[in-house]
């Protein structure tokens, strides 16, 4: 018997040994990605005077709003003016349209017209900024101060400085003499903080003309540095699907009272139970779809412990899930996210309240849906007699953009131009923008609409969009300029 055991105990050690061989040899032999070589183009544009056009672009106060109508169109018209007298090539070579009354379309003819049109597209509003929802600033939202290296303001990043920034680009490649052989479009929507209207109106039109086009490049991810477990190096992530929105609702009952002797259960109480088990157990994260992609190519460039999970998906895969949740720019890849956004309760003057109600937003994964969501909701707070129902309009991941379809030839020029304007990134990768942008409208007339803002990314500015103190460094701005003009050369060869 002992000889037996022994025998066992030998060959058990022997293959765990084994194992740990082939988990360490796959780990050393994972090969990085080749990096697009060549430098970029050279550009000369105004650079004294860029941060200034940006600056007073953000001093008019374009809030966007829920709804589909711009109660006070004022700032948006000031900034259709601003836009002309800053960039008056643009104007004079470039045909620009206004569309649902607001949004602005832009055409560059090229060359050869038989080719399919490329388009970038951003949008002129912004979110609100007041001191109850941000807290104060140390400049004003809509001041756009040029202070300590930095321009402030809300919407430098999300998204007047990538608007004003591509503008800035094409008014240099103008002034260079340069011309496309492919036709080029911005499409700068007035409402891509709400529904997106502008662009839906933007599309119909090119629709009507029959206007394909080659891609789209909206507002997405960033060139992220420290944000990835592993990986400290700066990195490129291009959005190539959207997640879906929906918003749930959920409501707790039971007996109130202003005694002082409280019911075993309260509404309160059932509610706050119900938002714990959901906020730690709505859905696990997976390793799909953009995010196995991602792993695929920065795994090598990872560090050893980390690189060692990468490459033994097949016995690893849930710790390593784990850990990337940790990081907020992958975690929302990784999952559909549940966040609760308010709570009421019934009025009145009862010390306990008889019903208790929570609010939440659903981000939803691509290979979720708006019922897998309702039903993984309400089999949690089963035993709760916690009400669960969806509220207003879902955007369904499904329906924005194709998140197994081929990247496409503008993800092979976005990685070319990325690479050049910014040497120091490491990796660019596919990626799953953490919510839907005005951008996917325009799958209806291409098949590959990227999400890509060419800002430097790390923990510190990162919180700034949608929150207090939205700014970008000067120097920053400028390389976003370079970038487009690079973008635009090698997009409309």
């Amino acid at each position: 018997m002992k000889t037996r055991l022994l025998r066992v105990l030998v060959a058990a050690v022997t293959l765990a040994g084994a194992a740990a061989l082939t988990m360490v040899l796959r780990s050393a032999f994972l090969e990085a990605d080749e990096v697009p070589q060549g430098e970029a183009y050279r550009f000369e544009f105004d650079e004294s005077g860029a941060p200034g056009r940006l600056a007073l672009a953000l001093q008019l106060p374009t809030v966007g709003t829920e709804e589909p109508t711009v109660a006070d169109s004022g700032a948006w018209l000031s900034l259709h003016r601003h836009l002309e007298e800053a960039f008056p090539l643009v104007h004079r070579v470039l045909k620009a349209e206004t569309v649902s009354d607001l949004s602005l379309l832009y055409r560059w003819p090229g060359s050869e017209p038989g080719l399919d049109p490329i388009l970038l597209t951003a949008h002129m509003d912004v979110v609100a900024a007041t001191p109850d929802t941000t807290g104060p600033w140390q400049y004003g939202p809509f001041s756009g101060a040029i202070a300590r290296g930095y321009i402030w303001g809300r919407g430098t990043i999300d998204a007047k400085g990538p608007m004003v920034g591509m503008l800035e680009a094409v008014e240099g490649l103008l002034a260079a003499g340069f011309s496309p052989r492919r036709t080029v479009l911005l499409a700068f929507g007035h409402d891509g903080e709400a529904e997106g209207e502008g662009a839906r109106q933007i599309v119909d039109l090119l629709s009507a003309s029959e206007t394909r086009l080659s891609w789209v490049l909206g507002e997405g991810l960033y060139l992220v540095s420290d944000l990835i477990p592993g990986l400290r190096d700066p990195v490129g992530m291009v959005g190539v699907a959207e997640k879906g929105t929906m918003n749930l609702r959920l409501v707790a009952r039971a007996a109130g009272s202003s005694g002082p002797l409280p019911p075993r259960r309260s509404a309160l109480g059932l509610l706050s139970r119900a938002l714990v088990r959901i906020e730690d157990q709505a859905f696990e994260p997976e390793i799909r779809g953009p995010a196995l992609e991602l792993l695929d190519i920065i795994g090598p460039l990872m560090d050893p412990g980390t690189r060692l999970l990468v490459a033994n998906l097949w016995l690893l895969e849930a710790p390593l899930a784990s850990a990337l949740t940790e990081s907020l720019i992958l975690n929302t890849s990784l999952r559909t996210t549940i966040s609760p956004t308010s709570i009421e309760l019934t009025p009145g003057d009862a010390t306990l309240p008889s019903e208790a109600t929570a609010f939440l937003r659903a981000g939803i994964a691509p290979w979720d849906s708006e019922e897998s969501v309702l039903d993984r909701i309400r089999d949690l707070v089963s035993d709760l007699e916690v009400e669960v129902e969806a509220v207003g309009t879902a955007t369904q991941a499904a329906a924005v953009l194709d998140w197994e379809a081929p990247r496409g030839v503008g993800f092979e020029v976005l990685k070319g131009a990325i690479h050049r304007s910014f040497p120091d990134v490491v990796a660019v990768v596919p990626a799953l923008v953490p919510h839907p942008t005005d951008a996917r409208h325009f799958s209806a007339i291409t098949d590959h609409v990227y999400g890509f803002t060419p800002f430097r990314i790390g923990e510190e500015n990162l919180a700034t969009i949608h929150g207090k103190g939205e700014r970008v460094r000067v120097s920053a701005y400028l390389d976003v300029v370079r970038f487009y003009a690079e973008l635009i050369r090698r997009g409309a060869e």
